[in-house]
């Protein structure tokens, strides 16, 4: 796969110049029903309404001790290449 930490090697073999730049970000969630529901529809697998009432549960705690809040750090960027 291609991706920030190994692309410059990959393209270093076609291109003599070549540049990155990163894109640091954050996003703060705020609500841990909607963080719940984005973290199961990206697995292949169903959970009970029971186990979604735990990990919402606990969520909350997590934004709890966080004032209110859970960051999750992302991190993208680019590559310009001659």
């Amino acid at each position: 796969p291609f991706t920030m930490e190994n692309g410059a090697e990959q393209l270093r073999s076609a291109f003599r110049e070549l540049e990155s730049c990163r894109y640091p970000d954050e996003l703060r969630v705020t609500d841990a029903e909607i963080l719940a529901d984005y973290m199961l529809s990206t697995m292949r697998m169903e959970i009970s309404a029971v186990h979604r009432t735990e990990l919402i549960r606990f969520l909350e705690g997590e934004m709890a001790a966080n004032q209110g809040v859970i960051v999750i750090q992302k991190d993208s960027g680019m590559f310009w290449a001659r």
